[in-house]
């Protein structure tokens, strides 16, 4: 009966943030900023960050739970740090704050609310119903049982049982970009590109300086040490999946990314393609130990695949943008260890992207 009750308790607070637009009466988060805390408004950011770690595939963003409390040593609170990775990938300056009118509310209302027409979709992953292992009560069937069983699903969600029913499935979901991808966009609609000279683009000394401050051999004294014309593609990916929350390979090298995460057998949206072109070009001594690293994020009509990534087309300019590789160019895919990948990721979606750009010299 306890577990029923407690499917029913998700239910009624995943419904009731549906018809307030899951609304909150003050900040939500770390007391020290002054967060007030109240019990049904952490719930409701509760559920709103589960659903947002659902969604973008990463245990980042999970609350650990929807029990309405947070600790008041927010260094110890599971909801306060994953509301700071929630607002890594947007914000420059997280602060574990979620105030009622706030961009972080307002971000994680449009992944739930049905913003991209999925409003039904959103509220059964908030509900996070159990599976059978974990006592599922059998008055509460998970959606991928009802064909299993025979039963015809209507729009409204209630199964009409019987043997000669067919199911009725919703289509395939586009793939689901990770968190990391959509950091990677914003820095690509910003436009960022060296500057030719002595001036340098502040913003790739930053993805130098992130990544020096987590290497243990730190080099540099200061962001000002640094210029944009030292190949940062390793620099922009290690950034990118740390504003995301998740551990790079705290290195400046593309090819430290040939040890990092694990290995994945071909490519899906949001991994990283490692290109070794010592490997590629074992005569050649100069191309030893240099390479290339980005994100696949799709694929030409022609199958080429399409690279979003840092310090690419050097010879316009090194910058953030999509270059399209041959699959003989890269010689592995890697994703981090804890994301699970979903069938649907694999089917890289097809962008017309001009050839071009993909040489050695156009990542020096």
């Amino acid at each position: 009966m306890g577990i029923q009750n407690l499917n029913l308790d998700r239910i009624v607070a995943v419904g009731t943030g549906f018809l307030s637009g899951f609304a909150i009466a003050a900040p939500v988060g770390d007391r020290a900023r002054g967060a007030q805390n109240d019990q049904a408004d952490v719930r409701t950011v509760q559920l709103l960050l589960e659903f947002a770690a659902r969604k973008a595939k990463t245990r980042a963003f999970d609350p650990k739970g929807v029990d309405g409390l947070i600790a008041r040593n927010a260094a110890k609170s599971s909801t306060v740090k994953a509301i700071i990775a929630f607002q890594r990938s947007f914000m420059r300056n997280p602060d574990g704050l979620v105030e009622p009118d706030g961009a972080t509310i307002r971000r994680l209302r449009a992944m739930a609310d049905g913003a991209e027409g999925r409003a039904r979709d959103a509220a059964r992953a908030v509900m996070k119903v159990p599976g059978p292992a974990d006592g599922k009560p059998a008055w509460l069937p998970a959606a991928e049982n009802l064909a299993a069983r025979g039963a015809h699903v209507t729009m409204t969600g209630k199964p009409k049982a019987g043997p000669t029913a067919q199911a009725t499935l919703p289509p395939p979901a586009t793939p689901v970009k990770p968190a990391w991808i959509g950091v990677a966009e914003e820095e690509l609609a910003t436009g960022v590109q060296e500057i030719k000279g002595s001036k340098h683009n502040a913003r790739i000394q930053e993805y130098h300086w992130a990544t020096d401050q987590l290497s243990k051999k730190k080099k540099f004294k200061s962001a000002d040490d640094m210029t944009d014309e030292r190949p940062w593609c390793a620099s922009f990916v290690g950034w990118t999946l740390e504003q995301a929350g998740y551990e790079s390979a705290e290195s400046s090298g593309s090819q430290s990314y040939r040890r990092w995460g694990r290995k994945v057998d071909r490519p899906c949206v949001g991994c990283v393609a490692v290109i070794n072109y010592g490997k590629l070009y074992p005569k050649d001594p100069k191309k030893k130990g240099k390479g290339h690293v980005g994100f696949i994020v799709g694929q030409t009509p022609e199958g080429y695949l399409v690279m979003l990534g840092g310090n690419q087309r050097n010879k316009t300019g090194g910058r953030v943008c999509y270059v399209a590789y041959r699959k003989g160019l890269i010689e592995m895919f890697r994703m981090p260890k804890d994301f699970e990948i979903t069938p649907d990721m694999y089917n890289l979606p097809v962008m017309k992207i001009a050839k071009g750009g993909a040489s050695f010299a156009d990542s020096r």
